[in-house]
């Protein structure tokens, strides 16, 4: 027997570092360089550099650490307060990848239920970040949050939009086989993602959307409206005429802040672009925003069934439908 463990371990051993450089992203993978996405400015650029610095420091951390503690502890060390939701988003990720590879395991639940609450939203995203890589119907039941775990598909969509290539993006589609739900909240994540393949331009984003079957505009224009608040990077007046362009889609735009918001006020970290964010999106502060979307679901709720992702979505759209939008027009 113990002749079998010295020749077991180290093929176990080796095993490990194999499947870590296998696994390990090079940060320059998130760069709007190397991924190809528009540079319009070299403020939004080192915004979304940033962003996707993070994101690949919280997944490289999660392949190397188990314990999600101490992984909330590395991401905490070294990453900006305002960014570290997007490392755990990448954290995310790699545990759920590493879950699913065998031998398996229970990181994700792990980190959903430590350190990981206060980002859940984000958490959810990542998980569907991993069935993209791994190319795997996402599975709901993989966390105990039926409502957000429909998130996995928005991360499965701004994986697939953010990996193609740019001139293709609008080519990205969900699979077939999906129901329709399944498909609108893909799409969310590929509007999510349009942010930041055209480098946070406003007008950019919304010719991008124009490129789009006209059935899929709607789900598109709630995901930019998440990345815009969350991810910001643009002036008040860039806001304004983010409501200008997205015309009839205002309230699905509006919705996204909303969403964006309840992630940033749940973890406990508000920047002042959030913020600008959420007045002229949604016209409330970050906090009313939040309250607004948790008024909605507690609505739904009160017919004695769980809502749906969606009708949730829907539910807070309904709130924006036929507001005025004041002061929306930009000055040019």
């Amino acid at each position: 027997m113990h002749a079998d463990r010295t020749l077991i371990l180290p093929l176990v051993r080796l095993g490990k570092r194999l499947r870590r450089r296998a696994l390990i992203l090079d940060p320059r993978e998130a760069t709007l360089e190397r991924r190809g996405f528009a540079v319009t400015s070299q403020a939004k650029r080192e915004v979304l550099d940033t962003v996707g610095r993070s994101f690949v420091h919280g997944y490289n951390a999660g392949v190397d650490e188990p314990d999600p503690h101490r992984l909330a502890e590395l991401i905490t060390a070294a990453v900006p307060a305002a960014y570290q939701g997007f490392a755990f988003e990448g954290a995310a990720m790699s545990y759920a990848i590493l879950d699913t590879l065998p031998p398996g395991g229970d990181r994700l639940t792990a980190l959903l239920a430590g350190p990981g609450q206060r980002h859940r939203y984000l958490i959810h995203c990542g998980a569907g970040w991993a069935f993209a890589r791994l190319r795997l119907h996402p599975r709901l039941d993989r966390t105990d949050d039926t409502l957000l775990a429909w998130l996995m598909f928005d991360g499965f969509g701004f994986h697939q939009a953010y990996f193609a290539a740019p001139h293709k993006v609008h080519e990205v589609r969900p699979s077939p086989r999906w129901r329709e739900q399944q498909r609108r909240v893909f799409d969310q994540g590929v509007g999510r993602a349009l942010w930041f393949v055209e480098g946070a331009d406003v007008r950019r984003v919304a010719g991008r959307i124009g490129a789009f079957t006209g059935g899929r505009h709607a789900d598109l224009w709630a995901g930019v409206g998440l990345a815009a608040t969350y991810a910001g990077g643009v002036s008040e007046q860039e806001y304004r005429q983010l409501v200008e362009l997205a015309g009839p889609y205002r309230p699905e735009l509006a919705q996204g802040c909303c969403a964006a918001a309840t992630a940033r006020v749940t973890a406990g970290v508000i920047p002042e672009g959030a913020e600008r964010a959420c007045a002229v999106l949604a016209e409330r502060s970050a906090t009313q925003a939040h309250e607004l979307l948790h008024e909605r679901l507690a609505a739904l709720a009160g017919h004695g069934e769980t809502p749906s992702y969606q009708q949730w979505r829907a539910s807070v759209q309904d709130v924006f439908r036929g507001a005025p939008v004041r002061g929306a027009r930009a000055e040019r």
